[in-house]
């Protein structure tokens, strides 16, 4: 029988694909849109120095049935990638510590009802940490805010290919 996603269909594209796809395989870049997003949880701890990096993508939220294959069960919905980032103050005394940044990537328009209600569902089932968006539609990054959930400005890697102006 497998999984059945009860509610939130999944409906992926070739652009929001690669995009969470160049998210994963460029540390560099998915670190900066973490700092940009959540400083203060890199803040205080003197010269950071990331120590691990694990990436998970995407990561299903639900549950598996009885014989641990998903016979049964449900899914929520995916998370399009889970950063757990390791952090190692470098000055004064050693204190590492870990934190974990849950990212939903949208290539397009934002719908903020059912953006807030995907990620306040999958808060309710345990997935508690920094939550970031990104995507190019910043209209309603204000109310993310203030919902704590950060968002972060950037268009997909195939808008930018197209020579669209990332302003």
């Amino acid at each position: 029988m497998g999984y059945r996603n009860v509610l939130f269909p999944r409906a992926s594209s070739a652009t929001h694909d690669a995009f969470v796809a160049h998210l994963a395989r460029d540390h560099s870049l998915l670190l900066d849109v973490l700092r940009q997003a959540w400083p203060q949880a890199f803040d205080g701890v003197g010269d950071p120095r990331i120590a691990a990096l694990r990436i998970e993508y995407p990561v299903v939220v639900g549950r598996n049935g009885r014989d641990g294959r998903g016979n049964g069960g449900w899914v929520a919905g995916f998370i399009d990638l889970v950063i757990i980032v390791g952090v190692t103050r470098l000055h004064g005394p050693t204190i590492r510590y870990q934190e974990t940044f849950y990212v939903e990537v949208k290539s397009g328009r934002i719908a903020l009802g059912d953006l807030l209600r995907q990620i306040n569902f999958y808060r309710v089932h345990g997935k508690e940490g920094y939550w970031v968006v990104v995507g190019p539609d910043d209209r309603y990054a204000d109310l993310l805010e203030g919902q704590g959930v950060a968002f972060v400005r950037m268009m997909s890697p195939s808008d930018k290919c197209e020579g669209q102006d990332a302003d």
